[in-house]
């Protein structure tokens, strides 16, 4: 009957074992999925940059709603502000080449098109420049 109190302090560690093990487990765990400001910080300030004057997004557009364009590619969607100023312009595949001006109104859903961006300090991105690029049916697009 000597060897009980053993057992019970036994169980008692590996209970205390458990409980500790299951909190070091949950620490961890909210350590590596908290956010990473100083990542998205210095993505921010490189993105703002001067040596960067400009990004641009492409895909193909999903709506137009006053100033606003969606666009998707390969499964990401994203809300585009256009600037009242931005340049909008077409493609233009026949006679000379080259390009066209057109208005944002011109701008039809289902459209592929490459917006030039810029990113402000508070991180959020404006289109400052629309091309449209017609393709011809067989163009290797991923979607």
């Amino acid at each position: 009957m000597k060897k009980s109190p053993v057992i019970v302090y036994y169980i008692v560690a590996g209970i205390c074992l458990f409980v500790i093990g299951g909190l070091v487990g949950f620490f961890i765990d909210q350590q590596m999925n908290a956010p990473r400001v100083g990542v998205a910080d210095n993505a921010l300030k490189a993105l703002t940059s001067k040596v960067i004057p400009s990004i641009t997004a492409f895909g193909q557009v999903q709506g137009v709603l006053s100033r606003t364009v969606t666009l998707s590619y390969a499964g990401d969607t994203l809300d585009i502000k256009i600037a009242d100023d931005a340049k909008v312009s077409s493609v233009n595949i026949g006679g000379n080449g080259g390009q066209k001006d057109i208005t944002l109104g011109d701008v039809k859903v289902g459209d592929f098109v490459n917006i030039t961006l810029q990113v402000s300090q508070d991180g959020s991105i404006t289109g400052t420049k629309i091309l449209v690029i017609p393709f011809t049916t067989n163009a290797n697009i991923v979607q």
